[in-house]
């Protein structure tokens, strides 16, 4: 069904095939045999002109693309073709058309849930002299769930029903040139299917506040007083991001005189 199916490991192909049955089941259950609107289960991955870096620094070109809902990376140069995860690279980048720029990825690893290093996917969305800030995006989850049944579930009152919760979380770090990637910004998006009732909703929560302070400096009193007069919100990763644009305007000037 899919050509480099056969290449991936045992252990990642039944991970891939168990979320590719979920997807159909909800598509099937769910939507009724229509397209699923839900954002979450759709991709908007394409092949994209790029390089990836293999983990013992081989470098090649071809063409990559990269499915954030599922956290894997597929390259083909004519002559190599197979897909990846983060454990597979050092890296790997490509010219994204939409936004007209050249996008940038590492895999580093962060301490795990269970104390264990793990390699993720980080995308570098500035690049300052002395620090990064980037954008980890982890893979779509799926999640069974059990509600009791109350009015206009349009069930009997006293039973349950059974739903999907799918979620995707972002995270923003800071890393410093001499430091550790540091978690700042977490946004989880939550969207709901087999209910009759829309419980879509999103999360945002600041994990390290003083991570910010530190990297940006003398000029973050400045960045604080521009994200005031412009109602800026320090939880909302486009906000950031203008703020970021003014920190490298201040820097700019200040190093000019």
């Amino acid at each position: 069904m899919f050509i480099w199916f056969n290449n991936l490991p045992a252990s990642l192909a039944n991970k891939f095939m168990t979320r590719f049955i979920v997807i159909m089941l909800l598509y099937a259950g769910c939507c009724y045999g229509q397209k699923s609107k839900n954002p979450l289960l759709q991709t908007d991955a394409d092949w994209k002109e790029g390089t990836i870096t293999l983990n013992n620094g081989t470098q090649l070109e071809g063409v990559v693309k990269y499915d954030d809902k599922t956290g894997l990376i597929t390259f083909n140069n004519g002559t190599v073709s197979k897909a990846m995860t983060a454990r597979n690279l050092l890296g790997f980048e490509y010219f994204d058309p939409i936004v007209n720029s050249q996008r940038t990825y590492y895999c580093l690893e962060i301490p795990g849930e269970a104390g264990n290093a793990t390699t993720t996917i980080f995308e570098v969305v500035r690049l300052f002299e002395s620090f990064a800030v980037l954008s980890r995006i982890e893979p779509v989850e799926f999640e069974k769930k059990v509600r009791a049944n109350a009015y206009p579930y349009n069930q009997p009152i006293g039973g349950t029903s059974q739903y999907i919760k799918i979620s995707q979380r972002e995270t923003i770090w800071f890393l410093p040139a001499d430091g550790e990637p540091t978690l700042y910004l977490e946004y989880i998006i939550r969207e709901t299917e087999g209910q009759l009732v829309d419980l879509s909703h999103d999360k945002k929560k600041i994990q390290d506040k003083d991570i910010f302070k530190k990297c940006t400096g003398s000029v973050y009193p400045a960045i604080e007083q521009y994200a005031k007069v412009n109602d800026l919100s320090f939880k909302r990763k486009e906000d950031l991001l203008k703020m970021l644009d003014f920190y490298e305007s201040q820097v700019a000037q200040s190093s000019q005189h």
